[in-house]
């Protein structure tokens, strides 16, 4: 638990006053979150693709560095030139199937054109979750369970260079995929029927061939679908913050 401490001063009152001292007060953060509940896994991408909060450890394709000041602590920085990527070998099966889930991500992209995949699992029978920026630079998701596919499109107005939030959710109870940008309004798609059972690989910053080409931070994913304050919370006015447990 991270402690804060205030420096309030000790007046003397009568006579001749002292030169002033100081003592500690202490404040801690009040542990009301609810972004621990349902939490699988947590990449911080401040040193490397470890899993802050178990054992998802994501491994490191073509020499990503980890340098650059990201939201938090530093991110996660990918040359699309050189292929760059992070992977988890088994296609994360706590996302698979009919179950609602949510993912979280930061992203700051060095060019805006083009394809480059975000993060998401693929597969020829059908996508399971793709994150990727299209030639219209916007962010878009593709959704589907080997038959059905369904987008989710976000406005035309991406800049270079510059943080994003991005929230994508599937609500197995609403039928209804959802993406919220900057803790902005949820655009949403009907959908029902879950996403694709596979075990092909996962992975951050890489799509079907396309690579991302900027920095990536604070990736998360939840086995459920967070509510509006909840991403308000994680957005934080655009400073990002990490839930309790995440060190």
């Amino acid at each position: 638990m991270k402690k804060l401490f205030l420096l309030l001063p000790l007046l003397v009152l009568g006579g001749s006053q002292p030169p002033m001292e100081y003592a500690p007060f202490m404040l801690i953060r009040a542990a009301s979150s609810t972004l621990d509940t349902g939490l699988q896994a947590y990449w911080t991408l401040d040193a490397d693709g470890t899993d802050a909060i178990g054992s998802a450890d994501l491994s490191n394709n073509n020499l990503v560095t980890f340098a650059t000041a990201g939201i938090i602590g530093d991110a996660a920085l990918f040359v699309a030139a050189s292929s760059q990527s992070l992977s988890h070998a088994d296609g994360f099966p706590f996302t698979k199937g009919d179950e609602s889930f949510t993912y979280s991500v930061w992203v700051n992209c060095v060019t805006v054109s083009g394809e480059m995949g975000i993060l998401g699992n693929f597969t020829l029978a059908g996508p399971y979750v793709i994150w990727f920026i299209n030639g219209t630079d916007d962010f878009n998701v593709e959704f589907g369970n080997g038959t059905t596919t369904q987008s989710v499109n976000g406005p035309d107005s991406m800049q270079s260079a510059t943080f994003y939030h991005l929230v994508f959710s599937y609500d197995a109870s609403a039928n209804e995929l959802r993406l919220v940008i900057n803790d902005g309004t949820p655009i949403t798609a009907s959908y029902s029927g879950g996403s694709y059972d596979n075990n092909d690989t996962w992975y951050l910053g890489h799509f079907s061939g396309f690579y991302f080409n900027g920095l990536i931070d604070e990736v998360g994913v939840w086995s459920r679908t967070l509510t509006g304050s909840e991403i308000t919370e994680l957005y934080n006015s655009g400073a990002g913050f990490r839930p309790p447990s995440v060190p």
